[in-house]
């Protein structure tokens, strides 16, 4: 059981329902809830960083503050990934476009899946068990 200070990670990752093709809305809350009780949603909520230019003024500030929240984001974006792919059924996973996720953020990937979702409205999506 993993755990951090009073948070027991497993039971909270378990109240996200896996999404089935036909439940988007429901997991979506679902999956921005845990991710923000977990303060990993930061990579949902902003672009990747871009590096301040090198003349900018105050450049080894902006730099400092790059690096961090440039860290702060790869954390986010990485571990929200894993959330995503997990709370999602093996017939999901199997899919081009969820399977293909390579260079995409975690924002960008939650996108796909909604486009692919919304694109296909009558395809039921048949669980295995």
């Amino acid at each position: 059981m993993m755990t951090s200070g009073s948070v027991n990670y497993e039971d909270l990752l378990s109240t996200i329902e896996t999404f089935n093709g036909t439940n988007f809305p429901k997991w979506n809350k679902e999956v921005h809830a845990v991710l923000k009780v977990l303060d990993l949603d930061y990579a949902l909520c902003e672009d990747k960083l871009v590096a301040p230019p090198a003349n900018a003024k105050s450049y080894d500030e902006q730099m400092r503050k790059y690096n961090s929240n440039l860290e702060k984001w790869k954390h986010s974006n990485k571990l929200g990934k894993m959330v995503i792919k997990q709370s999602t059924s093996v017939a999901i996973r199997v899919l081009p476009c969820i399977k293909n996720d390579e260079g995409l953020s975690a924002k960008e990937f939650l996108n796909s899946i909604e486009d692919m979702r919304s694109g296909l409205p009558s395809v039921r999506i048949p669980i295995p068990y």
